[in-house]
């Protein structure tokens, strides 16, 4: 078995070797190492292939600058807000779609000139929406995670892009969502809106007109290294910043992107000072939020919207929010969770939100730290329970769960709790072995790639 993703493996500066790097890397690192498989991926203008245990790639075609910047604005102007059910977002124009076709066909060309019939692909996230139908198509099996939501609502003016996706989509033997919810919504859609399909959603199953293999429908929520943070999280050579030594730290960590929810908390932390200042004194909100997307409208406004409220908490409470626009690395990232008392996920719609595990996974033991998710982010299925609600869609009612959350600091309902958050952590050898006993046989077949 080879995957391929959108994005390569990382590399050690030093060695030059490849290592696991945060988020989905680390689960296709993991795959590629224990799995004895190849990677796909894209280099800069390069598409290559990284043999098993090889450290370094070779490149098997090279795409024009326009074919990758038109395919990017396909994936993040349309298929983006769609499948986060945000079609105000979308910015659709006909030579973008054109190219995410076109690009995808000149990819399963290139692996299917590298592989042999029956073998099989992992194919990762909706660049890639339409390849596994073209890989179906020369006789190799594919298998797909998708790590972002599904779409809940369509507009008639954009369903044939949704249809086109759904059905390369269903190229695939297995499909697999972070989310019970994700895994259900995909198949109402194909039970919905595309005919001729015949959805068995007791047992998650599709059977495509003419194949009498049925497509797997599968959850399986993305895991981290959960020992590798907490070792991250008790390094002692951790340095806190000036501004948050001897605060009340509150910590919220996303890319300045419209799924995430960022304007909403700033103006939630601005009441929040304003109504509870007693329990507001001596607290700052650390926002790490990575600038991304400029290049498209949505984005762009998003990173406005933002700006403007975050102008607006320090114009009235000076020092109490510190936005950190570039990405931290996880070392210190780590360490960072480790001295935060309150995690803020605000996020009204979000594929899973990786942020919470490793925020949990790094505290300390005996930590008194506090998980505020909203139900917009798909780890809320797994630890909302546990947590202290956001309501994305309501920044008053925001203020009052942060005021909450302030109050639980450090006491032992939240030592309590996060004992039991840290049982719910999904690792990524329980995603990987969860994927595979529920893909069954077509995990693990053999792939006589060079």
């Amino acid at each position: 078995m080879n995957i391929l993703s959108y994005r390569g493996p990382q590399k050690d500066k030093t060695t030059g070797k490849v290592k696991a790097g945060g988020g989905v890397s680390a689960g296709l690192t993991m795959i590629w190492q224990k799995e004895d498989a190849g990677w796909y991926f894209f280099d800069g203008n390069n598409f290559c292939f990284l043999a098993p245990k090889a450290d370094q790639a070779k490149v098997l075609g090279t795409f024009t600058q326009k074919e990758i910047d038109d395919h990017y604005n396909y994936c993040n102007r349309v298929l983006w807000p769609l499948k986060h059910t945000l079609p105000s977002k979308v910015e659709y124009l006909p030579c973008d779609r054109a190219a995410y076709e076109k690009l995808q066909r000149k990819v399963a060309a290139l692996i299917i000139a590298n592989e042999k019939t029956g073998d099989t692909v992992f194919v990762h996230d909706y660049q890639f929406c339409l390849l596994s139908r073209y890989l179906e198509e020369a006789g190799l099996v594919s298998l797909f995670f998708n790590h972002i939501p599904e779409t809940k609502v369509v507009e008639d003016l954009y369903l044939d892009c949704q249809n086109e996706a759904h059905r390369g989509l269903l190229g695939a033997k297995v499909i697999g969502f972070h989310t019970t919810a994700y895994a259900n919504d995909f198949l109402a859609y194909v039970g919905k809106y595309l005919p001729g399909y015949d959805v068995d959603a007791d047992n998650r199953l599709i059977f495509t007109p003419g194949d009498p293999s049925p497509t797997k429908v599968i959850v399986a929520p993305l895991g981290i290294d959960t020992g590798k943070w907490a070792r991250m999280g008790a390094r002692k050579s951790y340095k806190l910043p000036e501004h948050l030594k001897g605060k009340k730290v509150f910590l919220t960590v996303a890319r300045t992107d419209y799924t995430k929810g960022l304007p909403e908390l700033l103006e939630a932390w601005r009441i929040f000072n304003e109504q509870s200042p007693d329990k507001a004194r001596g607290s700052v909100l650390h926002m790490i939020g990575t600038v991304t997307r400029e290049n498209i409208a949505a984005f762009k406004a998003e990173l406005a919207r933002i700006t403007v409220a975050y102008e607006k908490v320090n114009e009235q409470f000076p020092g109490s929010v510190f936005w950190q626009k570039d990405p931290m690395p996880p070392e210190e990232l780590a360490g960072l969770y480790a001295n935060t008392d309150v995690l803020l996920i605000p996020a009204p719609v979000d594929g899973f939100n990786l942020t919470a595990s490793e925020f949990i996974a790094a505290q300390k033991p005996g930590s008194g730290a506090v998980v505020c998710l909203s139900r917009g982010a798909g780890a809320f299925e797994v630890f909302g329970d546990l947590c202290t609600e956001l309501v994305s869609a309501d920044v008053n009612r925001m203020a009052i769960a942060i005021r909450s959350a302030a109050n639980d600091i450090g006491s032992d309902y939240a030592r309590q709790r996060m004992v039991l958050l840290k049982e719910l952590v999904p690792t990524m050898r329980k995603w990987w072995k969860t994927f595979k006993t529920l893909a069954g046989d077509y995990v693990g077949l053999p792939s006589k790639a060079a």
